[in-house]
């Protein structure tokens, strides 16, 4: 609703990568098709040095600033890691549970 505010975005559900080995993948929000700068992206990484298929539970939060008043188009995605992991398991987000994003509009912070 204001030019100043900030938005608040959370994550609460499982994440798990399988099918490869020396993997990383990473979950991250963005906004209007673009990963947050102000203060800093909004993302969870995912390393897996053996080829597992564990779900684990996970809390991606943060604060996104500079996003100017009026609707805004918030994703929750997914993509591989900085080199040099192996890029080739599936990623995935959410089985077999409730899972939950929150988007809440705040304050801005106070220097």
């Amino acid at each position: 609703m204001k030019d100043d505010s900030y938005l608040r975005v959370v994550y609460m559900g499982n994440i798990r990568i399988q099918g490869c080995t020396a993997c990383c993948k990473r979950w991250y929000f963005t906004f209007n098709n673009a990963e947050c700068t102000d203060p800093a992206p909004i993302d969870g990484a995912l390393y897996q040095s053996q080829n597992i298929n564990i779900h684990r539970p996970s809390n991606i939060e943060g604060y996104c600033g500079g996003i100017a008043a009026g609707k805004v188009r918030v994703g929750f995605s997914v993509g591989n890691c900085k080199v040099p992991f192996n890029t080739n398991g599936d990623a995935y987000t959410g089985s077999n549970q409730a899972n939950r994003i929150i988007i809440e509009e705040v304050e801005p912070p106070v220097a």
